[in-house]
């Protein structure tokens, strides 16, 4: 039995003037990350600003007609910002589906490729993107939907949010909760504001124990602080699929005898380093092959202009389904969701935004894993430091500092296969071990609409 927070216990300590601060902060700067937010949602300014108005009426708190509300009936409302969360929800909105039929589930994110993956997931009965933090914004779609309960996941802590919810009595869970290596301590620092955002929550579901004792610091309160474990370990498939890998090969135009590299989730200047690695690989091993998989599909087309600088043949994913040929020397993702999928067709795989100095955190290295392919990745995997020591410690992935050392475990695998093979069981093994979160958070949540 999970004992529940009452709402109105963890108002009490809450500093008004310290959300009074944050609200006009955020509304001094909008001026200036108007600009830079539109920058990012395309391929220029002018298109990624048409994007943001299409948006910006949710993003000011009216959403659309047609998502459920409660009241009559149980609604739980989950946030999760972008692809990864979004991949990680998947099986916790199965499991609440199947717990409770009846309850409705919505799911807002923050980026333009999460809501893609969120409009294609099972079971959600609607998704929309987050009000800009502002507590009114955020009361706002509060007010419109009525949910039963909040479920924000990992680290999207939003202030606003937290607050509104709070003003609102909507019990707040933050579920599959983490605070990575580079947060820790500007989150400790910082404990005199974040424990009245912290106060709203129910409850904190972590990752590990380290995770807890970090939102301890941050000023959680202990006894709503619960180490359930990492759900993205319940995200990922439970083996290969035979099938998929067939069906990806024949259409990658892979041969049996081919080995596939897949750089998953690549930021800048990382694609650079896989091809220069490709290019002095590939003469002793002509059966090497490798995917590029850009985290942000936008930069596709510099991606590409940088391999045929390189004097490298392209051909895209989209390329695929034009009856287009399939040649050349990388084959480019340019799609969004299909990566996770694509990986049973990989025989290794690098992981993104780890290795160079522009852009650090780490991508999710559980998919490949999962899948029996063994990966490797650079020295920066703060946002996944929990699931790449585990997985370090069990000789299921290796971590390297320089291209250099990124083109020696390439070369030692494509030289030595068995090893390759047992990394990569060894990544299984693993995953299958630590299965089962879903569920315990599941427990939690529900224990707020029966």
């Amino acid at each position: 039995m999970i004992a529940k927070i009452g709402v109105g216990e963890k108002s009490k300590r809450m500093m008004p003037w310290q959300r009074i601060v944050y609200d006009l902060g955020l509304l001094g700067a909008l001026p200036f990350l108007v600009p830079v937010y539109a920058a990012k949602r395309g391929r220029s300014f002018g298109e990624g600003l048409a994007r943001l108005m299409r948006i910006l009426p949710q993003r000011l708190g009216k959403l659309p007609e047609h998502l459920p509300t409660g009241g009559e009936r149980p609604l739980i409302w989950i946030h999760a910002v972008s692809v990864g969360e979004v991949m990680a929800a998947r099986p916790l909105v199965e499991r609440l589906k199947a717990e409770s039929p009846e309850t409705a589930i919505v799911l807002s994110t923050v980026t333009d490729t999460g809501q893609e993956t969120a409009a294609k997931t099972p079971d959600l009965d609607g998704c929309f993107y987050l009000p800009l933090d502002l507590t009114s914004l955020c009361g706002r779609a509060l007010e419109q939907l009525r949910p039963s309960v909040l479920v924000v996941m990992e680290t999207e802590l939003w202030p606003g949010l937290f607050w509104a919810a709070g003003e609102a009595e909507v019990p707040l869970l933050i579920a599959n909760g983490r605070i990575s290596d580079r947060s820790a301590g500007r989150y400790q620092s910082t404990a005199w504001f974040f424990r009245s955002v912290f106060e709203q929550a129910a409850a904190i579901l972590a990752q590990s124990e380290k995770d807890r004792q970090r939102f301890i610091a941050a000023g959680a309160l202990q006894e709503r602080v619960h180490v359930t474990g990492n759900l993205k370990f319940d995200a990922v498939p439970a083996w290969r699929n035979d099938e998929a890998r067939s069906l990806w090969r024949e259409r990658l135009g892979l041969q049996p005898n081919e080995v596939l590299l897949t750089g998953g989730s690549t930021f800048a200047g990382e694609e650079e380093l896989l091809a220069d690695v490709y290019l002095n690989l590939k003469p002793q091993f002509p059966a090497l092959r490798l995917l590029l998989a850009p985290r942000h599909v936008q930069r596709c087309e510099r991606v590409e202009a940088m391999l045929r600088d390189r004097r490298l043949s392209v051909f895209r994913r989209t390329a695929l389904d034009s009856g287009s040929p399939q040649a050349g020397d990388i084959l480019l993702l340019d799609t969004t969701g299909e990566l996770a999928e694509i990986y049973n067709a990989a025989d290794m795989g690098f992981i993104g935004k780890s290795l160079t100095d522009a852009e650090k955190g780490g991508q999710n290295p559980l998919e490949p894993a999962a899948l029996g392919v063994p990966v490797c990745f650079g020295p920066s995997m703060e946002n996944f430091r929990a699931v790449a020591d585990l997985l370090l410690e069990n000789q299921a992935a290796v971590q390297v500092d320089t291209i250099a050392g990124l083109q020696s475990i390439i070369e030692t695998w494509l030289g030595d296969p068995e090893r390759r093979t047992k990394t990569g069981e060894q990544g299984q093994k693993i995953v299958q071990q630590q299965r089962g979160v879903t569920e315990r958070i599941a427990e939690h949540i529900l224990a707020y609409i029966r």
